[in-house]
Parts: structure tokens; sequence; C-alpha cells
């Protein structure tokens, strides 16, 4: 059964909605409406996968398997978004928000080879809480900015990666610097409990 066919297989099936009142519409389910407000946007664009996800989901069938992997990596992102949200919006940290800025130092005790600086860091131009392109980085919203981070213990680092086996130039799994938004940088704080120095 091709794309076509499935959303007039699924217009049938979900016929009784159209009868509706407004009010009694607006008691079906928040996830149907979302499906369906999603299967209107991507059915004329003949994106069969999506058509598919969205189509099986509305009519109570289980995911496909070829999108297992999909809906992994979805729940890795939709986690990432709840924990962004909550760091952006919600007191974690004892009556002030941690607030991370270009030229932090970030030690841990128990893992020196953690020990992290902010050295720099670009605002995600794509993020909707910009406002004012013009606001130095340290003003902008947390949830714009991407953080450039180094490693400063670099002897420790050094004995952590002969500890697991690492030689040479090439350190994957362990970068020795990177880029994170705030989510990443606070969880990896509160993973080595570290301090600003």
């Amino acid at each position: 059964m091709d794309y076509k066919e499935q959303i007039k297989a699924l217009k049938e099936h979900l016929d009784i909605s159209q009868q509706l009142h407004h009010e009694e519409f607006l008691k079906v389910n928040r996830y149907e409406k979302v499906l369906s407000a999603l299967l209107n946007i991507v059915a004329d664009q003949e994106q069969d996968g999506l058509v598919d996800i969205i189509v099986d989901a509305l009519l109570g069938y289980e995911l496909n398997e070829r999108y297992e992997n999909d809906a992994l990596e979805g729940t890795n992102v939709l986690s990432q978004f709840i924990y962004d949200w909550i760091l952006n919006n919600v007191n974690l940290f004892g009556g002030n928000k941690m607030k991370l800025e270009i030229g932090q130092n970030w030690i841990s005790k128990e893992f020196p080879h953690e020990n992290f600086k902010i050295y720099d860091g670009i605002i995600d131009t794509c993020c909707d809480g910009i406002k004012d392109y013009t606001l130095e980085f340290n003003k902008q919203p947390e949830a714009s900015k991407i953080f450039f981070w180094e490693r400063t213990n670099l002897d420790e680092f050094n004995k952590f990666l002969v500890s697991k086996n690492i030689k040479g130039d090439n350190t994957y799994p362990y970068a020795n610097c990177g880029e994170s938004k705030k989510g990443s940088l606070v969880s990896k704080i509160k993973k080595y409990n570290m301090k600003l120095q």
C-alpha cells in the first residue's frame, strides 16, 4: 500500500472526527491531534517515511522495525530538549541558576583529568530565543549559546588515557576540547562534582 492509499484509509478511519463539534474536538487525545497536524503537513511533500510512521501511530499499529533506531535517537533528542528546558527554566542549584560564561575554569578534585576552561563561544543563530544579535555573548539567552571548552590539566588527562590503553594523538572517545550547549556542560559539572575556580 503506497502512502496515498494509506492516507485515504486513514481519512476513512478518522471520518467520524469530521462530525465532531469544536468543543468535542478539543477533547481528542493531544497526541492524535499533533500527529494529525504533522500528517497534513508532510502528506503533500511525499515524505513516505514520515507518512508511514504517523499513519501507523494514528491507526494504533506498532512502529515499523526499520524506524527503531530513529525512535531511539528521537528519544535522546527529546531528553536533551527536556534537560535544556529544565536547566533554563527551573531552579536546580539552591536558589541561583547556574550561569556559564567565557573565561570560567571548572575543577574536579576527584577527577582532575576532567578539568576544563570555557575559552570562547558562539551564538546558535537558529535559536528562537535571540532577540538582539548586537548583544555580547555573555548577555545572550542561555539556550542560544554554544560554548567552546578545553581541558586544563593535560598531565592528568594523559595519565587517564594511558589507564584506558589509548596512545598517540588520537584520544577518541575522550575529547581534549570541544563545543557544547549548556545542558551538556552542566551535566559534566554535576557528574564530576566540579567547582568554579
